[in-house]
């Protein structure tokens, strides 16, 4: 089948309806060299999406898709750390964390890890397309023209002979693939075959593709009020004699009583995920749960939280959440233990 030229930054749906299987985007099959290097904007008169389905959430949610005049909407996306920890570089999910901050820095990318459809292992990979050093594969999943999955899969034996720098440049060229972008022919940017660095094709590359939103104007800072110094005049008056009264009464509160209501002030401040305007009030928890967000109290031992048997507990401490996900490693998990009597927002598919 006649292979076309296309742009180096047109989204990979593009490249998918003029091949009917697309292997590993490690290398580049020799295509027709291009007339003129066209824009990497996608174009206008196309449905672009770039869709990836978040596990975690189980319905139908996607991190970013594109509008009918190919302005993309800046949505977080989210990639699966699940299967890293049973790899043997334990530094990958630091190189995956740090490639994905790399395409945001330039971006209206919002990157957390966390149970997505962009997952990296280590495993075989297909057989090279042009040439036969190859550490890594970017494998993309379509769906109709939009991108539905991405597996980055690792070689161990050539991974382990790059250094740090190349084992980076290595994740972060890949995911650029799960993110939308094709192969670069400019010679020394991050998407070209032979990348070396992050460079500002790459930046305008991602950019058009993910647009920074523009912020709201922050409200004027009023002026600060001039201290007017009040001056105290002191009068003779007689000399002041303490009385002692009776000792106050301090009422006794049962002590059930007083965890309940203690529970009740200290969630009275924390919304639901859902963002409502009163949080209802948490049931104890009882073994079993309910699919989906329920806000319960838990009533037994201190333990760790994945006892509880769920995907998701959450937990608002002043004005941060702490949050424990299945799916996550536990380096990226802030919310260690339940304690008893405190109520928390749970997830179970």
């Amino acid at each position: 089948m006649e292979v076309q030229a296309v742009s180096p930054y047109e989204p990979l749906g593009l490249l998918a309806r003029q091949k009917p299987q697309r292997p590993g985007l490690g290398s580049r099959p020799p295509v027709p060299p291009p007339q003129k290097r066209p824009s990497r904007r996608p174009r206008a008169n196309l449905l672009l999406g770039f869709i990836i389905g978040a596990i975690f959430m189980g319905a139908a949610s996607f991190l970013a898709v594109a509008t009918q005049g190919g302005a993309w909407q800046p949505l977080p996306a989210r990639w699966s750390t699940s299967e890293i920890g049973y790899l043997s570089d334990p530094d990958l999910a630091g190189y995956v964390s740090a490639g994905m901050q790399q395409w945001a820095s330039a971006s209206g990318l919002h990157p957390y890890p966390g149970g997505g459809d962009i997952q990296v292992v280590f495993g075989p990979l297909a057989p090279p397309i042009l040439h036969g050093h190859q550490s890594a594969q970017a494998n993309v999943s379509f769906y109709g023209d939009a991108i539905s999955f991405c597996e980055v899969r690792v070689d161990r034996e050539k991974w382990f002979a790059l250094n740090e720098f190349g084992r980076q440049n290595v994740l972060t060229h890949e995911l650029g693939h799960c993110l939308g972008l094709n192969h670069s022919d400019q010679p020394g940017v991050m998407m070209n075959p032979t990348f070396y660095g992050f460079s500002s094709d790459d930046a305008a590359g991602i950019a058009a593709l993910y647009p920074r939103t523009s912020l709201p104007t922050p409200a004027p800072i009023p002026p600060t009020p001039t201290v007017v110094p009040v001056t105290t005049t002191v009068v003779d008056q007689p000399p002041l004699v303490f009385q002692p009264g009776p000792a106050p009464v301090i009422p006794t509160v049962a002590a059930g009583a007083a965890r309940a209501q203690a529970v009740s002030t200290s969630v009275a401040l924390a919304p639901p995920p859902a963002a409502a305007a009163q949080p209802p009030a948490p049931r104890p928890f009882a073994g079993e749960l309910a699919a989906g967000w329920s806000y319960v109290v838990w009533t037994g031992n201190a333990v760790d939280s994945a006892a509880c048997g769920c995907d998701a507990v959450l937990l608002l401490e002043g004005a941060a959440w702490r949050s424990w996900y299945a799916s996550s490693p536990e380096f990226l998990n802030t919310l260690d233990s339940l304690v008893p009597g405190t109520a928390y927002w749970v997830f179970k598919q």
